[in-house]
C-alpha cells in the first residue's frame, strides 16, 4: 500500500509539474487517516526505493516518500486517508496544461483558401482557377483543367478548357486580384466575354490567347498594362473600347515571340477609345488582320512604335488634329493603306513609319522631323524607306528644311518621281533624296541656301528645271548630287562659299560649269568635278586643290589665271 501510495504521488507530481496548485491539494493529508483507496498494507521500504525515478524531480520523490515513513511510524501506526480531488482523464489533464493561443483560436485555412496570413506567398483552387497569393495579392495562374491518369497514375492526358466564365473575380479570399498570369486563360474556346475588374494592374502575355468564342472584351481604366498576345487568335472578337489610361507592355513588337496585343484578330472591326487618351500604345493592333478603319482621337499626340504595324487590311486612317509623332514602324507593311493626309502640326516622323504601305503620295507638315540618326547607316532608312508606290511628295508651305533621310530607302531604289518644294526652304538635309532614281526634275526653292552631303546621290534621272542654282545658295557638301547623270550644265551663283568633295562626282553628263570667284574647293580625297568631260570655269576659284581629281574624260577646261592651288 505504502508503495502504491508512494508511485501515485510520483505520478502526480511528474503530470502536474508545471501547474502547481492541483500539486499542493494533491498532497494535503493528516497522519490520523487511512486512505480508503488501498486494502495492502506492504511497508518494504527496499521495494520503494527499487522503484526507477524521473531525474527531473528526483529530490521531490525523497522528500514525499520520507514524510510516507514518518507518518507509518506514528503511535497509532495508521497511515492518514487522502481525499482524492476529482479525477482528469491524461487527454484533459493535456489540454490544461496547454497555454492559450494569442488572440484567441485561428483556424488553418480560411473559406476559399484564403491563406492564414496576408502577407504569406500560399496557393490555391477557387471556381476552377488556380491562384497564388503574394503580399496580400492575387495572381490569377491558370483555369483547372481536368486530368487523365493511368492506373499506375501517369497523366494520360487532359480535356480543353472547359471556363465559360469570363468575368474575372475582383477578389479571391478576401484578397483583391492584382495579375493574371500568362497564358492563364488561353485556348478557353467557351468563354464569349471577358470583363477585368480595375483592381487588375496587370495582364501577362498571351493571358487569353486563342479564346475563339469571345466576342466582346472590358478592359479597366486604371493604367493597367496589356502585355504582347493577350488577345491574340480571338477570332470572334469584333469590337473594343481602348480607355485613356491603358499602356503596352515594353516589348510587343520587338521580335516575333512577342505579338501584338489583338494579333490575328481577324473578325475586329471597329475600335473606339477613351476620352482623353493622348498615345495609341506601342504595338496594341500589331497584326490586327481584321481592322479595315481606324479614327484616332484630336487629344492623341504621339502613335506609339508599332501600333498598327501588319495591319494588312487597313485601308482608312484619320489620324487626330494634333498629332506631333509617329514612331518607328507604327504603320509599317499596312498594304492596303494608299492615302493618308499628315496634320500641320505633326513634329517627328520616324524609320519605317509608312515602309511597305501603297501610299502613292504624301504631303510633308511644316515643322516635321526625322531622327538625328536617319540614314546614319544602311540599317536607319527613311519613314518611307523600300515604298515602291510612291510616285509624289509635297512639302507644305512654311517648311524651311527639307528633313533628313526622309526619303533614303537603303537596299532598294524608291519610285519617287516628282518632288514639290516651297520656296520657304532654306535647307535640304543629308541624305534627303538619296538614292531616288526615278526622280526626274526638282525646283529648288529660290530662298535655299545649304545643300547638305548626299542630297540627291544617285538620283540618276534627276534633272534641274533650271541650270541657274539659287542666287541665294552659299553651301554645296560632298557627294550632293554624285551620280545625276542626267545633269548637264550648272550656273553657280555669285554669293556660293563652299563645295564640297565630289559634289558633282560621277555626273558624267556635265559639260559646263561656271564656278564664282571666292570658292573654297579645298578636299585631298576627290575633286568636285571627278568624271566630268568638259568644263568652262568663267571666274577665279580660292584653291582648286584635287578639285578635278579623277577626270579622266576630261577634253576641256577653261580657268583664269588667277587661279593657284596649294
Amino acid at each position: 500500500m505504502k508503495r502504491k501510495l508512494a508511485l501515485l504521488l510520483t505520478v502526480t507530481m511528474l503530470a502536474t509539474s508545471v501547474y502547481t496548485p492541483w500539486l499542493a491539494n494533491a498532497a494535503e493529508f493528516t497522519s490520523g487517516e487511512e486512505n480508503s483507496l488501498y486494502t495492502e498494507e506492504k511497508p518494504e521500504t527496499e521495494e520503494i526505493e527499487e522503484e526507477p525515478e524521473a531525474d527531473t524531480e528526483e529530490a521531490g520523490e525523497e522528500e514525499v516518500q520520507e514524510d510516507i515513513l514518518s507518518d507509518e511510524n506514528t503511535d497509532t501506526g495508521e497511515a492518514e486517508e487522502i481525499q482524492p480531488s476529482e479525477e482528469m482523464t491524461e487527454e484533459e489533464e493535456t489540454q490544461e496544461l496547454l497555454p492559450e493561443p494569442a488572440g484567441g483560436e485561428q483556424e488553418s485555412a480560411f473559406e476559399d483558401g484564403q491563406a492564414e496570413e496576408a502577407g504569406a506567398d500560399t496557393t490555391g483552387v477557387w471556381n476552377g482557377l488556380n491562384y497564388k497569393v503574394s503580399n496580400g495579392e492575387v495572381t490569377i495562374l491558370s483555369v483547372v483543367y481536368d486530368q487523365h491518369f493511368d492506373k499506375d497514375g501517369k497523366k494520360t492526358g487532359e480535356d480543353r478548357c472547359q471556363q465559360t466564365d469570363g468575368k474575372i473575380p475582383s477578389s479571391i479570399a478576401g484578397y483583391p486580384v492584382t495579375e493574371i498570369a500568362g497564358g492563364a486563360y488561353a485556348n478557353c474556346i467557351n468563354m464569349t466575354e471577358v470583363v477585368i475588374p480595375s483592381t487588375v494592374k496587370r495582364v501577362e502575355r498571351e493571358a487569353f490567347s486563342g479564346c475563339t468564342s469571345v466576342r466582346s472584351i472590358s478592359l479597366p481604366d486604371n493604367g493597367v498594362t496589356i502585355c504582347a498576345g493577350v488577345f491574340q487568335g480571338c477570332t470572334a472578337l469584333n469590337s473594343v473600347h481602348i480607355p485613356a489610361s491603358v499602356k503596352a507592355d515594353g516589348f510587343i513588337g520587338e521580335s516575333p515571340a512577342y505579338a501584338g496585343v489583338f494579333a490575328r484578330c481577324s473578325a475586329l472591326r471597329n475600335v473606339t477609345f477613351g476620352e482623353g487618351i493622348t498615345a495609341i500604345p506601342k504595338g496594341f493592333f500589331l497584326s490586327c488582320t481584321g481592322l479595315l478603319s481606324i479614327n484616332i482621337p484630336d487629344s492623341v499626340t504621339n502613335i506609339e512604335k508599332n501600333a498598327f504595324n501588319s495591319c494588312v487590311n487597313l485601308k482608312d486612317v484619320h489620324l487626330s488634329a494634333k498629332l506631333e509623332s509617329i514612331e518607328a514602324g507604327a504603320f509599317n507593311n499596312c498594304k492596303s493603306l494608299s492615302k493618308i493626309q499628315l496634320p500641320s502640326t505633326l513634329k517627328v516622323l520616324r524609320g519605317s513609319a509608312f515602309s511597305g504601305t501603297s501610299l502613292t503620295e504624301i504631303n510633308i507638315p511644316p515643322q516635321m522631323k526625322t531622327e538625328d540618326y536617319t540614314a546614319a547607316n544602311r540599317a536607319w532608312g527613311g519613314p518611307f524607306a523600300g515604298l515602291t508606290t510612291l510616285k509624289k511628295v509635297t512639302f507644305d508651305q512654311g517648311m524651311e528644311e527639307i528633313p533628313r533621310g526622309i526619303f533614303y530607302s537603303p537596299g532598294s531604289m524608291l519610285m519617287l518621281e516628282e518632288v514639290v518644294l516651297p520656296d520657304s526652304v532654306k535647307k535640304i538635309g543629308y541624305r534627303a533624296f538619296c538614292d531616288c532614281g526615278y526622280l526626274k526634275e526638282i525646283t529648288l526653292p529660290k530662298n535655299l541656301e545649304f545643300i547638305d552631303a548626299d542630297a540627291f546621290w544617285n538620283c540618276t534621272d534627276l534633272k534641274l528645271s533650271r541650270s541657274e542654282l539659287p542666287a541665294s545658295l552659299k553651301v554645296i557638301n560632298g557627294s550632293a548630287f554624285y551620280g545625276c547623270k542626267n545633269i548637264d550644265r550648272i550656273v553657280f551663283p555669285d554669293g556660293l562659299e563652299f563645295l564640297g568633295g565630289s559634289a558633282f562626282g560621277g555626273c558624267t553628263g556635265l559639260t559646263e560649269i561656271n564656278v564664282p570667284a571666292g570658292v573654297d574647293t579645298a578636299y585631298r580625297e576627290a575633286g568636285p568635278f571627278v568624271d566630268c568631260s568638259k568644263l568652262d570655269i568663267e571666274n577665279p576659284i580660292i584653291r582648286i586643290n584635287t578639285a578635278f581629281k579623277g577626270c579622266s574624260s576630261l577634253e576641256k577646261i577653261s580657268v583664269l589665271p588667277r587661279i593657284y592651288h596649294n
